[in-house]
């Protein structure tokens, strides 16, 4: 895999969101005709474009409309069995965490509390050396959306301004559509991200101290197994 700087990583991410708009409001066609249309504007996306080529390629054969882009990334990141056949017992991670790099102080505490009471969290410090190399959009997709029991948000102005954090939440979106009381908010402000309801319950942890929330999720998590 090609070790991308973030600049260029937004890119990926900017072109697979556009491309996945192509695809799903204006068909197969269209889609490859933005691909051929740009091809050369951006070098180091060729691989990126190619695999998009080969997943119209494989909608064509099936004769498959699409009725969500991220169920549509998840065909051609081949994950649309694991979410089928996974059950709760053999998820990889209790929690994972989704945070704005600013909030990092606290999210670093909460995940070390957590992890001292032997919950399986995801948090990307404990994930480096596994992380190296890998496609970060596929993984982090497959994470927040199919390996992880909850996932926990740590909702913040800058959560909300944040490429990567809107990918992750569109994918953990994904799976709160299945299963009810999946994304768990803990509130650092009261910015509002579109797609959260202000219904669903929070923790607000300018109120709560990080110990008695991590207390709440490993009590919750018994309640679930």
């Amino acid at each position: 895999h090609e070790v991308f700087s973030p600049s260029a990583r937004d890119e990926i991410v900017n072109w697979r969101n556009s491309f996945l708009y192509y695809l799903v409001e204006k068909g197969t066609q269209q889609s490859v005709e933005q691909i051929t249309r740009i091809k050369n504007e951006l070098p180091h996306l060729e691989r990126v474009k190619q695999l998009e080529l080969n997943a119209i390629e494989k909608m064509r054969e099936k004769n498959w409309q699409p009725f969500s882009s991220q169920k549509l990334l998840k065909i051609f990141m081949g994950l649309e069995e694991k979410d089928n056949n996974m059950g709760e017992e053999q998820k990889e991670y209790d929690v994972a965490l989704s945070f704005a790099g600013e909030q990092r102080e606290i999210v670093e505490l909460i995940a070390k509390l957590l992890k001292e009471r032997n919950v399986k969290v995801f948090y990307d410090n404990y994930e480096k050396s596994r992380l190296l190399g890998k496609d970060l959009y596929i993984e982090l997709a497959d994470i927040y959306s199919n390996r992880s029991k909850f996932v926990i948000i740590f909702v913040s102005k800058e959560y909300k301004d944040k490429i990567w954090t809107n990918h992750e939440i569109r994918n953990a979106f994904e799976r709160a559509i299945e299963q009810d009381g999946y994304i768990i908010p803990a509130r650092l402000d009261d910015t509002e991200i579109t797609g959260l309801r202000k219904t669903i319950g929070y923790t607000d942890l300018r109120k709560e101290s990080p110990f008695s929330f991590v207390e709440m999720i490993v009590e919750k998590l018994s309640e679930n197994q």
